[in-house]
């Protein structure tokens, strides 16, 4: 005889302080040739480097994501009146990227020393957890919590008895909030500028069976 059973899902969201911070670097240079395209993005590469040195930092922990070198094209008019793309270089991006453990104070060194930077580096400064599998198995007991809660609720409601778990669907399908980052240009940077970090949300859910009697 198949069993009596009583399908419950389990909801759950949980937030935590982040405590991590990632920065993303960009660097883009223009010029007439390869050589010096590539040149000068050495010279800034190098330039960033130096400036974070300055504030403690060593070379080896800011990590190259991708270096990219491409034509440069630009649009003209030619003498029949029609536009048309011509080469006028190379134009060379780099992405980097520097992370530490969340320091507001150390944050705030490493956005000045960018701003005085020589090359002039956009940046992305976005917060983190540094262990996502503390806050995923967070969700997991507080979602089962709630599933088990819904179930003795219901059984009371219902007046049958809540025996064992039958089977639990878990389809991983956990929302993640609060990691973003802004992107910043040098210019737009100030002597006060306080970047306070909000809490990293997530929920998720799981749906349990369980068996019940009379």
């Amino acid at each position: 005889m198949k069993p009596k059973t009583l399908t419950v899902r389990g909801v759950a969201t949980v937030s935590l302080p982040p405590d991590w911070i990632d920065l993303q670097l960009r660097l883009t240079t223009r010029a007439a040739t390869y050589e010096q395209t590539l040149a000068e993005m050495e010279h800034q590469i190098q330039g960033v480097a130096t400036c974070l040195e300055t504030i403690g930092f060593l070379k080896t922990e800011i990590k190259t994501q991708r270096l990219d070198v491409s034509l440069d094209r630009e649009q003209v008019k030619n003498e029949a009146g029609d536009y048309e793309f011509v080469i006028i270089g190379y134009v060379a991006q780099c992405v980097q990227h520097l992370s530490f453990d969340l320091d507001l104070e150390r944050l705030s060194q490493v956005v000045l020393a960018l701003k005085h930077c020589s090359a002039h580096p956009e940046f992305d400064v976005t917060y983190r957890l540094k262990d996502r599998k503390r806050l995923h198995s967070l969700l997991l007991e507080a979602a089962m919590e709630q599933a088990i809660e819904s179930a003795r609720v219901l059984a009371t409601a219902g007046n049958v008895s809540l025996q064992s778990i039958h089977s639990i669907d878990y389809q991983g399908n956990a929302w993640l909030g609060g990691e973003h980052g802004r992107l910043l240009a040098v210019q737009d940077v100030t002597e006060k500028m306080e970047l306070y970090p909000e809490e990293i949300e997530a929920s998720d859910e799981v749906t349990v069976v369980f068996e019940i009697g009379d």
